[in-house]
């Protein structure tokens, strides 16, 4: 037999532990942005029963959910490698009353789904890493 040349190596790249340690890496990030998108869904939702007891705090409250809320949005928006577009739609999306949610949660179902793919176990407030 003679040898191909121009064949492709046969390593496995993908099997390196500085790739296995990236994508870990990506997962918990994406776990924790979309962890930050729960908690700061659940402290804006939360404010609203302040609103009787404490009405000047709710809007400090509010904000500071919104801005957790963002920040996750943004972790999720840079792991999953949406395009600029995607991006630029959906932040202005973000704004619109109740389509925000429904863009929240195909961001969370999208996240989900590939935190599911890498064995991690998805509970209500959050992705728990595989054993």
């Amino acid at each position: 037999m003679t040898k191909n040349h121009y064949k492709t190596p046969d390593s496995e790249i993908g099997n390196s532990p500085l790739i296995r340690e990236k994508n870990e890496t990506r997962l918990n990030l994406l776990s924790v942005g979309q962890k930050m998108m729960i908690y700061g869904i659940i402290i804006e939702f939360s404010s609203l029963a302040l609103i009787n007891f404490l009405p000047y705090l709710v809007g400090v409250v509010i904000a500071v959910g919104l801005m957790i809320t963002l920040a996750g949005i943004i972790l999720v928006y840079y792991i999953l490698e949406f395009h600029v577009a995607a991006k630029i739609l959906y932040l202005l999306l973000l704004f619109v009353p109740l389509i925000n949610l429904l863009v929240i949660l195909s961001l969370n179902s999208r996240a989900t789904k590939m935190l599911k793919e890498a064995g991690y176990t998805i509970g209500f407030f959050g992705a728990k890493p595989p054993k």
